[in-house]
């Protein structure tokens, strides 16, 4: 499929043929949202390049995953325009209303955190948002049943004490807000730590300071790269 593909730019009926494929026609791609396998990057990448866009050929053969491969080329093109705003009006609308939704949500949890820490009684005002405190034990970092974000946040969060609560507020995947009121640590004084642990650590950290810093180079400087060529030399 790939060298029928590369030989026959200008149509895939050759390398469909080849290998008892079906030529199909996609809905409109965007570079973004787009539902699979042309969610994933590499394929949008491939039906975006010049190659498919402005040369009108086929792409590069593209590894969706171990059971699909796929080559595209263009049908119909259509470039990023301004949309009408009586188009886009009621999504404006709902993006909107969503994020002020979000801003009264994070400001009620806040008030709740305030009053958590000072070791108020939030009860009633949980009900009232029809939410409740539920207690779990025994959490580890991985592997529990406690959703993720919440997990992390908790091991996070600094020990409790007696003159203060650990306390926290997290959003979910799901963009629902949570409360996260860690009242006991267990340490595993079992564990050992290597005593090459700490230098390690310091030198994860300088390679990943040094690779930042190259980086920055890279993207702030001017750089100009000379051509070799080679020739072959008659005796």
């Amino acid at each position: 499929m790939a060298r029928l593909s590369f030989e026959f730019p200008d149509t895939l009926e050759d390398a469909a043929g080849a290998v008892n494929a079906e030529v199909k026609t996609t809905e409109w791609l965007s570079r973004f949202g787009n539902t699979a396998p042309f969610d994933n990057a590499k394929a949008i990448e491939a039906a975006f390049s010049e190659l498919v866009v402005q040369e009108q050929l086929n792409s590069d053969v593209v590894e969706i995953n171990d059971d699909l491969v796929v080559v595209m080329r263009l049908n119909e093109y259509q470039a990023a325009k301004v949309k009408p705003l009586a188009e886009v009006s009621e999504q404006i609308k709902d993006l909107l209303v969503a994020q002020k939704a979000a801003e009264k949500a994070q400001l009620a949890a806040d008030e709740l955190l305030a009053g958590i820490k000072e070791n108020n009684d939030v009860t009633a005002q949980l009900e009232a948002f029809g939410a409740a405190f539920e207690d779990k034990t025994d959490v580890a970092r991985y592997g529990s049943d406690v959703d993720s974000a919440i997990a992390r946040e908790a091991f996070k969060l600094p020990h409790p004490t007696e003159d203060s609560v650990s306390a926290g507020t997290v959003t979910l995947g799901n963009g629902d807000l949570a409360i996260v009121v860690v009242e006991n640590v267990n340490v595993d004084e079992s564990v050992e730590v290597p005593p090459t642990f700490a230098q390690q650590q310091t030198q994860q950290l300088a390679q990943s300071a040094y690779n930042s810093f190259v980086s920055s180079l890279r993207e702030n400087a001017d750089v100009k790269q000379k051509s070799l060529v080679a020739q072959d030399s008659q005796l």
